[in-house]
């Protein structure tokens, strides 16, 4: 035998020669003595793991349950989603009022007060000894609708007097009257939201002046008081002509 022969191992089930540290045989991959496990092969365990006929496997590691099928899951689901409804609710409540409110301005964004405060002629003396008043000074209302020279520029600031005279007095029909046709009667320019709105403040609504800044567009200010706090504002309101006569087309206010 020669020594690289001795230094085989022969198969015991074949009579295959192999390598000395060989541990399966090249020829029919038995085993061979030098074989050692390093521990059981997944034959082996799935031998041990299979269970008897009729014998059912026992486990005593307890299942895992899964959050979804606890009571405490949906308790909690069932509150954010009242939560969430809830929420919605009171916001679409807040827009919806807010959008629906009393405001007059068809393109503003708050109510634009106006009063023209009627002025009464001074009392005339009983007597030549009797001091003469002195003349009453005129309104700022009144010294803004004098003639500005301009005919148009007339008529836009005598239509926006006239309208603010009817919001100072809560008359929604007058008021309505002196709107365009397409936006009379509807939303803030309803005849009983006017006279209702209007004519719920604490203090009467006054005007401070009236400008005309073009042929079409008039700068108003006022003030009113419809609660606590009294509104200083100033609105611009654009005028349009149909039909000979000049209406109001839409207002904006800052208050």
């Amino acid at each position: 035998m020669t020594p690289s022969s001795a230094s085989q191992v022969i198969c015991a089930a074949c009579g295959h020669p192999n390598r000395p540290t060989a541990m399966f045989c090249i020829g029919c991959a038995g085993r061979l003595p030098g074989f050692v496990a390093t521990g059981p092969s997944a034959l082996e365990t799935a031998r041990v793991l299979r269970p008897r006929h009729g014998v059912p496997m026992q486990s005593h590691a307890p299942s895992p349950v899964l959050p979804s099928e606890t009571r405490s899951f949906w308790l909690r689901l069932g509150l954010l989603v009242l939560a969430m409804v809830i929420a919605f609710v009171g916001w679409y409540v807040y827009v919806t009022r807010r959008a629906t409110g009393p405001e007059l301005p068809v393109a503003a964004e708050a109510p634009v007060p106006s009063s023209l405060p009627s002025t009464s002629p001074s009392p005339s003396p009983t007597s030549a000894n009797a001091p003469i008043a002195p003349p009453a000074a005129p309104s700022p209302t009144a010294a803004a609708t004098e003639s500005t020279g301009h005919p148009r520029r007339d008529a836009s600031v005598q239509a926006v007097a006239e309208f603010y005279r009817a919001l100072s007095e809560a008359d929604g029909a007058a008021a309505a009257a002196l709107v365009i046709p397409e936006k009379r009667g509807r939303g803030p320019f309803q005849e009983d939201r006017i006279s209702s709105f209007y004519g719920s403040f604490r203090e009467r609504l006054a005007v401070r002046s009236i400008r005309a800044v073009d042929d079409h567009n008039v700068v108003v200010k006022y003030r009113y008081q419809a609660t606590r706090t009294k509104c200083e504002g100033t609105a611009m309101v654009e005028t349009a002509s149909i039909r000979q006569q000049t209406l109001i087309r839409s207002i904006r206010a800052n208050c």
